[in-house]
């Protein structure tokens, strides 16, 4: 069965819970409901019945509880233009049957808001002076008889992309009702369609307003934020600086994944060890807008900043230059092998393929649940690290023996992989989605596509040089070139070592 459901808990009252009644229909399979404790659904033409927790319900008496709300939706599931495109979602679109209460508070905390209007700067819809005006009124009402239950806002499930909840209707009631101190308002939930479950991953995430972040935030904190900067600039720690009106400085993080917050929280160390290093729901991620926020005391702030990471972004600068100019330097001007059998570049490339496979295996033996994937990517760097040993250094045996060594070595990786093929799709996924993966296609064709094209003899036979000078430059070239790709790919296993050793140092804080 196909049921819609909000992206968020509602704490509504759980006194408004005494008129719905329990559902009563056909049986709704376990897998296609949330796991929260109570579950409300709504549907067009019904009454809202509740699905789970009548129990919750009147343990938390006049209290409030946290409801997750499902709905049938009235588009279809493969219909996935009317769920999309907002004019064709609204003429299917449904209210609930009944209305509930829930504080402005928490709307504002959850950022369901599109955009923050105040009484002062009302929608510019209409003359501002009549708007204006109706404002002022809207404050008076409330002040003297308070919130009109007549008159509620309006919540659509799954607005966003068909995954994200949104206000649609209450914008300005809200702000009234927090500047008037209205501690409960009127609430209605509309739904239409949902996108499967299984686009959901894919769906772009909804903007979310700066100034509905920041009020959402203030509203956190209990108090105003004098500065509210965007941060501009990849490798900050934070997206915003929020300057509290008692002082201080706050960095603010966005996620779009729980777990990479969860993740995150725990590379923030506290300078003096203190652990309560969160000051938003104690440093635990809180849903704003769709968005995970954490938010932390910008000066205890340190995001990837540790010796490995740093390590890890030194070594393509210090490495690239050392290996391939300091290499070629010498072979030509010192040694004058102009890269041949024994020379100090051949020596480099097998060096830097060793070394990668070194650090891979080394990978595959303390990661279990990712070994067989670590484990083939090191047969394959210890494959090219045979071949150039065998072929450019020593020259054992012709290019035919070289390559029939490379091949049982990668058979054997091949063999080890398909034997545990859960832990090497999962160490393959995790190298592909390693931030400097696009260095390893690069090495690859480097090392076998590029160094064949620049040392082709059309390109420096037309050089006013000899025979012999022409073979030298040509093999300067191509070493040079094959180089270039052996240290790129060493930087690679090298940045992608130290990352996994940052986040398993993380983990076990």
């Amino acid at each position: 069965m196909f049921l819609g459901w909000s992206s968020r808990t509602y704490p509504l009252d759980a006194a408004d819970f005494a008129a719905v009644e329990d559902y009563s229909g056909s049986e709704i399979p376990a897998r296609d409901l949330p796991d929260d404790e109570v579950v409300l659904l709504i549907r067009r033409g019904r009454p809202d019945a509740l699905l789970r927790g009548r129990e919750a319900v009147r343990a938390a008496g006049d209290g409030v509880v946290d409801v997750r709300i499902v709905f049938e939706p009235s588009i279809a599931k493969w219909n996935l233009l009317f769920t999309l495109v907002r004019p064709l979602r609204n003429m299917r679109r449904f209210k609930c049957s009944q209305t509930y209460h829930i504080a402005p508070e928490a709307v504002r905390q959850m950022g369901l808001e599109r955009a923050v209007r105040t009484l002062d700067d009302p929608h510019a819809r209409g003359k501002i002076e009549k708007r204006r005006a109706k404002m002022a009124k809207l404050k008076e009402s409330l002040s003297t008889t308070g919130y009109d239950d007549s008159f509620p806002i309006n919540v659509m499930l799954c607005r966003s992309c068909g995954v994200e909840d949104s206000l649609r209707q209450g914008h300005h009631r809200i702000s009234a009702c927090l500047e008037c101190g209205v501690q409960k308002m009127a609430v209605c939930f509309s739904a239409a369609g949902a996108l499967p479950r299984v686009f959901r991953r894919i769906a772009a995430k909804p903007p979310l307003g700066v100034d509905v972040l920041r009020n959402a935030i203030e509203s956190r904190l209990g108090e105003p934020i004098a500065k509210f900067i965007p941060v501009d600039g990849t490798g900050k720690g934070v997206d915003f600086i929020a300057v509290p009106k008692s002082g201080g400085r706050i960095g603010v993080k966005l996620l779009g994944d729980i777990h990479k917050a969860r993740r995150l929280v725990h590379s923030c160390v506290p300078d003096d060890g203190d652990e309560t290093t969160g000051v938003l729901n104690g440093g635990e991620p809180v849903l704003i807008g769709g968005r995970f926020v954490l938010g932390f005391r910008y000066s205890r702030w340190r995001a990837l900043h540790t010796p490995l990471a740093l390590a890890a972004g030194l070594a393509p600068a210090l490495l690239l230059p050392v290996l391939v100019v300091g290499a070629l330097a010498i072979d030509v001007a010192v040694m004058r092998t102009a890269c041949g059998e024994r020379s100090l570049v051949a020596w480099s490339q097998f060096g830097a393929a060793g070394l990668s496979a070194l650090l891979m295996a080394v990978l595959a033996v303390i990661e279990r649940r990712s070994r067989a994937g670590y484990a083939f990517m090191a047969v394959l760097f210890a494959a090219m690290a045979a071949y150039e040993l065998l072929r450019e250094v020593l020259n054992v045996g012709g290019r035919a023996v070289s390559v029939v060594a490379v091949c049982v070595v990668v058979a054997a990786g091949v063999a080890a992989a398909v034997f545990a093929k859960r832990s090497a799709v999962r160490g393959i996924k995790r190298v592909v989605a390693s931030r400097s993966f696009l260095a390893l296609p690069f090495a690859f064709v480097s090392i076998w596509g590029v160094s064949k094209l620049v040392s082709m003899r059309a390109i420096w036979g037309a050089l006013h040089l000899s025979a012999d000078e022409v073979a030298s430059v040509r093999r300067v070239v191509e070493e040079g070139t094959e180089l270039l790709g052996y240290a790129v790919l060493l930087c690679w296993a090298m940045s992608f070592f130290f990352g996994r050793i940052a986040e398993w140092r993380r983990s076990w804080r």
